[in-house]
């Protein structure tokens, strides 16, 4: 949970991170078979519709953002790129040798573009060793955020819908230097897991981050 934390913060703070790959997709692995169980990573993106078939869910980001590549994703998690680029990567995950598996970062630019008004949405997963709800998790997740950034804005946590079911969400108003960060977290606790979408964004783009949110649809 902690190293979990530790990652957001550095994937929301960070601004200028080296290129490491131009792969614009995330495609479901060319060996799964047709009668096999979803997988974690079993996900799909199509122009700016992502679908996860492990999660059942839809999302459909802003017109011309731009995804990371699995390469890029772990470096910006502070990851050896190897250990998400293995097949057996979502096993790995599932066995809790991976603190978290991202499952799509999506940006306005680039990710590898040090702009630091680059506003993004990040989707990760954690399986805690306990399973808490979101509203639990969030309230941890802003006490250490608060010992980190002791001169940020902190909102309370607050109930909120994600893609219809019930979650919770953290505002969080921070600054970088001379640059002012504006992050929402949204939660989900999915069964023995804990979805969070890490959102960073500038005000001009906070309705295409709302727009993104409210496009989440999971199966029924």
């Amino acid at each position: 949970m902690k190293k979990l934390i530790v990652l957001l913060i550095s994937v929301t703070m960070a601004f200028g991170l080296s290129a490491c790959g131009n792969e614009p997709t995330k495609k479901k692995s060319e060996d799964k078979k047709s009668n096999s169980k979803p997988q974690i990573s079993d996900t799909t993106i199509e122009n700016n519709s992502l679908t996860n078939d492990f999660l059942g869910m839809t999302m459909t980001f802003p017109q011309g953002w731009v995804f990371a590549s699995t390469e890029e994703m772990a470096k910006s998690l502070q990851l050896d790129p190897a250990l998400l680029a293995d097949k057996n990567a979502a096993k790995n995950f599932e066995k809790g040798e991976l603190p978290a598996y991202p499952i799509a970062f999506s940006s306005k630019v680039p990710i590898s573009d040090p702009d630091p008004n680059n506003s993004k949405i990040e989707i990760m997963i954690e399986k805690p060793e306990e399973a808490m709800s979101s509203i639990k998790y969030l309230q941890i997740c802003k006490n250490m955020l608060i010992q980190s950034l002791p001169t940020a804005e902190f909102s309370d946590v607050l109930p909120t819908e994600i893609g219809g079911k019930p979650g919770h969400m953290l505002n969080v108003n921070a600054s970088a230097g001379s640059v002012k960060v504006n992050q929402t977290y949204y939660v989900l606790a999915e069964g023995d897991y804990i979805l969070t979408f890490a959102t960073s964004y500038v005000a001009e783009d906070k309705p295409l981050i709302d727009q993104a949110m409210a496009s989440i649809t999971f199966e029924k």
